[in-house]
């Protein structure tokens, strides 16, 4: 008996060798083109101080809100983009805040606006904020103080409050 023999290119097997190799390349390819992409922007904006293995943040805003004892609320409105922060517990005369929305999962959609002073509330106005998860900060205007919290998906209120624990 005589075994009849086919041409490589219809054989299975082969296609099958050269398969695995050739979608490891192109994935390792795809990943590179996705890193490279997303740019080298940090998740936290905050000025950091990196020594060795150690990442050290300043914190001083966020003690002395606690020490100021600060909270607030920020209500949004979706269909205007309107922003309204109430702050209690705040004594200085403050004419502007500065609100950023940091998006959950993507730097590059961070926003940062001025809010303005309007009797006991700070106004703003902000576009495509809805239906994205942001994590909020505002600061006063010699950033001597910070309240953050947090903007779940179409949710229009979040609560603020110091970013650190007060070790209650």
């Amino acid at each position: 008996m005589s075994e009849q023999s086919r041409a490589w290119f219809r054989e299975p097997m082969v296609w099958l060798i050269i398969a695995l190799p050739l979608s490891a390349v192109v994935a390792g390819i795809v990943t590179l083109m996705i890193a490279i992409r997303s740019g080298s922007t940090d998740a936290v904006p905050d000025v950091v101080k990196r020594t060795a293995q150690i990442q050290e943040s300043d914190m001083g805003a966020d003690r002395r809100a606690i020490e100021l004892g600060l909270r607030g609320d920020l209500i949004l409105e979706p269909q205007s983009g309107a922003v309204t922060v109430r702050v209690q517990g705040l004594v200085t005369t403050d004419n502007t805040l500065t609100l950023k929305l940091l998006h959950a999962g993507r730097a590059s959609a961070d926003q940062e606006l001025r809010l303005i002073r309007a009797n006991d509330a700070w106004l703003g106005r902000v576009e495509g904020v809805t239906g994205q998860v942001w994590n909020v900060e505002i600061e006063g205007e010699q950033r001597a103080w910070r309240l953050g919290g947090r903007l779940d998906l179409d949710a229009t209120r979040s609560d603020l409050q110091p970013m650190l624990s007060t070790g209650d």
